[in-house]
């Protein structure tokens, strides 16, 4: 049962706790119960009494008992209350923090009342068989394969899970872009800072590796105030055909020079990696038609990290990754948006299929993500090996803190005040419950925990926001 479904069997009521915990709760409760009544479904028109809601002093809902940082303990950061929402305010959904037991996996749930997401394996069973038999021809040719091996025939090969586009509000998962348009807005207030630090160059070339469904293409040629060079990159011919329709982005299948910004909004997570347990790889081959784990001595010692399940995991398709980023940038910057821990990867290896977590990744291939977190601080000595400076990595919350999200949530408080005030309760509770929404980028327990990690060439200084994210 959806919390929309729960708040309804308590008459409708729904809370929006947006102070956290350790305030006094006639402040940190809101009742929104007016502005729900306000919306087209209900059958009759109720006069909206204004709603208790913080002063703009005590709205700081970020900066709560602290930020999520360096030294967190799993399960332990101050967490926001999920934002409420309801089916008819006509927003395309939100992204929760699914019940992962504390091993910190990506949060890619996706809610929708009107729209509940699959269930089970995507149809296409052709590409999934597809998908198969190449993975059973390059065993039986070659042997068991590596993990890495596998996930370049399950998600990037002929029908494999990449062949289409995944990520969105009707697909498998969505991220930060597809939360609340004001992530845009602020991502791009980093990029400007960029653009002040490389002097200002016209156009400013901006290229996304991994740019999905266009979201935060459009986000950010909406929110620039400066002449844009926009190139969105896409293995997938299907995947590039459908960024083709975005008007003024150059769409290419790899990453090339020049390039003065590279963004990179979860990428890494989904690029192929090798998979170690003790003096042993772990390597997928065939029992009968069943693909299987086969344990394998190891034959060498690539770059690793320790997930939280015992596996060391080697990232050799992220420093692949690092080596086409270091050549593409003569003098420039590089932003990596992803999530996963410093000397760790945050939790161990898992698939997401329909919004959900799918822990068999071998039962389906080609119609499950397969993913696990970065170790930023692997990313960053790979990079500096390169020729690239790495700043100290900051949390998402951070960076849009610096950013200015929490003045915006205060200026979207203020129009509401406005809109109850002129008792236009549909466009009041719209207001709130896009402000509430816009929380989970922030939210320690949700999107805020995602990382940034900003790479240079080494004669660019960091920008203002990085500093003010540290601090």
């Amino acid at each position: 049962m959806t919390q929309i479904a729960r708040d309804r069997g308590r008459g409708g009521r729904q809370v929006d706790d947006v102070q956290g915990p350790g305030r006094d709760e006639p402040v940190r409760r809101q009742r929104q119960a007016d502005l729900f009544d306000e919306l087209p479904h209900r059958g009759r028109p109720v006069p909206l009494a204004p709603v208790t809601e913080p002063s703009s002093r005590t709205l700081l809902v970020l900066r709560l008992e602290g930020s999520s940082g360096e030294g967190d303990v799993p399960g332990k950061e101050t967490a926001l209350g999920a934002p409420a929402d309801d089916e008819h305010l006509g927003l395309a959904g939100r992204c929760l923090a699914h019940a992962d037991r504390g091993r910190r996996l990506a949060d890619r749930s996706l809610v929708h009342a009107a729209n509940p997401p699959r269930t089970g394996p995507r149809g296409d069973t052709a590409a999934v068989s597809e998908v198969l038999d190449a993975l059973r021809r390059e065993i039986e040719a070659n042997g068991p394969i590596t993990f890495a091996d596998f996930m370049e025939i399950a998600l990037y090969g002929p029908g494999g899970f990449f062949h289409d586009v995944r990520v969105g509000p009707r697909r498998d998962f969505v991220t930060s872009p597809h939360v609340h348009p004001v992530f845009g807005t602020l991502l791009w207030r980093a990029m400007r800072e960029l653009w002040d630090g490389l002097g200002r160059p016209t156009p400013l070339r901006i290229t996304e590796v991994g740019a999905g469904d266009g979201t935060l293409a459009a986000l950010l040629a909406d929110a620039s105030d400066v002449p844009l060079s926009y190139t969105a990159i896409e293995r997938s011919p299907r995947v590039r055909e459908v960024l083709g329709r975005i008007a003024g982005v150059d769409v290419r299948d790899r990453l090339d020079a020049p390039a003065d910004v590279v963004v990179c909004n979860e990428l890494l997570d989904n690029l192929p990696f090798r998979r170690f347990r003790g003096d042993r790889e772990v390597r997928i081959g065939l029992d009968g038609d069943r693909l299987i784990e086969v344990l394998t001595p190891a034959d060498d010692d690539p770059p690793s990290s320790p997930t939280d399940d015992d596996e060391r995991i080697a990232p050799v398709g992220a420093v692949a990754f690092l080596d086409r980023v270091a050549r593409s940038l003569e003098r420039g910057y590089a932003l990596l948006i992803d999530y996963g821990g410093v000397g760790t990867t945050g939790g161990p290896v898992h698939g997401y299929r329909s919004h959900g977590i799918v822990e068999d990744l071998l039962a389906d291939p080609g119609a499950t993500d397969i993913t696990v977190g970065i170790d930023v601080e692997l990313i960053a000595t790979e990079a500096r090996a390169r020729g690239l400076f790495a700043f100290p990595s900051i949390t998402q919350r951070d960076a849009l803190i610096a950013l200015g999200i929490d003045r915006w949530l205060q200026e979207q408080l203020a129009a509401q005040g406005v809109q109850l005030e002129a008792r236009d309760g549909r466009s009041a509770a719209a207001t709130w419950s896009g402000r509430n929404q816009a929380t989970l980028l922030v939210d320690p327990g949700a999107l805020g925990r995602l990382r940034w990690l900003l790479l240079a060439t080494p004669d660019l200084e960091p920008p203002g926001w990085l500093a003010r994210g540290e601090g």
